[in-house]
């Protein structure tokens, strides 16, 4: 009996998918009709479950919501809005150059953290213009090995490629990853630029089926078309013809899928009048050897969308999104726990600067590994859409009193981004862990917000201000009284996320909230956070205390 060796090929076809090693999320226990999961790596230890599938993951009145429009960003507004503009001017400063946590050196950190955030037009932190490292455009690739066309994934479900996809999203420097359908309503209905001027629309845009030459179809009609003649077809003439085009294929064109040739003479022919199905899902050279075995005269086209699937500017600036990209994947970035704790002050502020570098080298990283895919990808950071409905959407976590994403493994310290594409892909399922109960309790960020920015009441779908949109069921900040804070900080604020019960390091209080958070007894959620009060978590820190520690984020244990 002879041996058969394994080439490279096959090698890196069996290995290809257990090389893809995502943190290990465990089924526990049931909670009525939910699954109970628990994660150490993707939730930090909290028990969460995934909402069903006809549950909605935000509340929204679609009777009165409308896109919102990034010109009425509180950033965007420090410039057009002079009414604005006069009252955050009339701020009185709580700070002098020199103070503890406005040392040069802590300027001079910001400084630096920020600086891929904003290099060469990127803009990460505001709501304007792809450029930069976030640029529409694929950037110039390495030189060597090139690949035309977009990437046959046959071989994989759709589960799998967003395994690879969160896979690759991590090692470019993501906290955490999550994969939502692409929801129109969560993008911007225009884009308002501070740095370049203007504002122009953003609109989702049809996408032009080209007509086929005659005599030519699509690889889905092909593959229906075989279909239609096999299964006129007897058993064993179907499983001679899979026989005759395995043997005089390329192996290196199957995909993993394909069965073996000896398997498929193994098989009794009964079976191949059944599953027919199995064998016309292939790629496009082998559904034409198929064809001609079947004496089927057609010519499967290579059909090229063309420009209206790129996602680019019009002429008068309005940037077109193809109706085509269909996924959004939203990236998390952990803050540095050190940095959040010297809050308010620019030295708290270094960890915001950097998530806004972070934030922008990812996408843009994923987003040229997914064109490289031959696919289309646009990285946003602040810009294009609202962010925390689309990580809520995607798995990330849950909408908080702060109006921030609360992660089960972070909290609200992560910074986000995201990276719109028509690579196609499984979402995730939204979660719930106990946020919206343990919130309606708590009330310390609205209680240590300096600007009393944050509502002690419960959520609404109205609007504080004009820089919040209306119709969704959320806490609605106050962002104006928000940015006179900062503008009396001169920097970002951050207490509602130090100040926070889901913001801390790993401790026994923070093992109770695992276990607790999800009841719905109010007299819990209390003990907790007079708990979390006696801990001492988020009261104020020395201003040297960031720089007195050894701990940093990017450096794993």
């Amino acid at each position: 009996m002879s041996e058969r060796k394994i080439s490279r090929r096959d090698f890196l076809k069996l290995g290809g998918l257990a090389a893809v090693s995502l943190p290990t999320i465990n089924k526990v226990g049931k909670m009525g009709e939910y699954d109970l999961l628990e994660s150490p790596e993707a939730y930090g230890g909290f028990l969460v479950r995934n909402l069903k599938g006809d549950e909605p993951a935000i509340e929204v009145d679609d009777s009165f919501y409308e896109r919102f429009d990034s010109k009425n960003v509180i950033f965007s507004r420090n410039v057009w809005d002079e009414d604005y503009i006069a009252r955050v001017n009339a701020v009185e400063k709580v700070f002098e150059p020199g103070d503890p946590g406005y040392d040069r050196i802590d300027v001079a950190l910001a400084d630096g953290a920020v600086f891929c955030g904003i290099y060469n037009g990127t803009n990460s932190p505001m709501t304007g213009l792809h450029a930069g490292l976030i640029s529409l455009e694929k950037a110039l690739t390495k030189p060597g090995i090139s690949y035309d066309g977009p990437w046959d994934h046959s071989q994989y479900t759709p589960e799998q490629v967003s395994d690879i996809v969160k896979k690759a999203g991590l090692f470019l420097g993501a906290s955490l990853v999550g994969i939502a359908p692409f929801n129109e309503r969560w993008i911007y209905s225009g884009y308002y630029d501070i740095m370049a001027g203007g504002a122009a629309p953003i609109e989702i845009t049809k996408v032009e089926i080209p007509k086929l030459p005659e005599g030519q179809v699509s690889i889905g009609e092909a593959g229906e078309m075989i279909k239609a003649e096999m299964e006129k077809l007897e058993g064993k003439e179907i499983k001679a013809i899979i026989i005759d085009v395995l043997q005089n294929t390329d192996p290196a064109e199957l995909p993993a899928s394909a069965p073996p040739v000896g398997m498929v003479k193994a098989l009794p022919a009964s079976q191949f009048k059944q599953n027919v199905s199995k064998f016309t899902s292939m790629p496009a050279s082998i559904l034409r050897l198929m064809a001609e075995k079947l004496g089927m005269d057609f010519v499967i086209a290579d059909i090229d969308l063309g420009e209206s699937a790129t996602p680019r500017y019009l002429e008068d600036g309005t940037l077109a999104i193809p109706e085509t990209m269909q996924t959004v994947i939203v990236l998390a970035f952990e803050m540095d726990y050190d940095s959040i704790e010297s809050a308010p002050t620019i030295q708290g502020d270094i960890a915001t600067m950097d998530g806004y570098s972070k934030m922008a080298i990812t996408a843009g990283s994923l987003a040229q590994f997914i064109r490289s895919l031959g696919y289309n990808a646009i990285p946003c950071c602040n810009n294009t859409g609202v962010s925390v409905p689309q990580a809520i959407e995607a798995g990330l976590g849950e909408g908080g009193r702060n109006g921030m994403l609360i992660t089960p493994k972070y909290g609200p310290r992560v910074r986000l981004s995201k990276v719109i594409t028509d690579l196609p892909m499984a979402p995730d399922k939204p979660i719930r862990f106990g946020v919206k109960e343990f919130c309606e309790v708590c009330k310390k960020c609205a209680e240590h917000c300096p600007s009393q920015a944050i509502p002690y009441g419960g959520q609404t779908m109205e609007a504080s201000t004009i820089s919040t949109n209306t119709g969704v069921m959320k806490w609605s900040v106050n962002a104006e009284e928000c940015y006179f804070g900062w503008t009396a900080n001169a920097s970002g604020c951050t207490m509602c996320i130090k100040t926070c019960p889901f913001n801390k390091p790993d401790s026994w209080l923070h093992d109770a909230t695992r276990i607790l958070i999800g009841a719905k007894s109010g007299s819990i959620d209390n003990f907790l956070v007079k708990l979390d009060d006696a801990s001492g978590f988020g009261k104020p820190e020395p201003a040297d205390k960031f720089w007195q520690s050894d701990r940093f984020i990017h450096i794993k244990d």
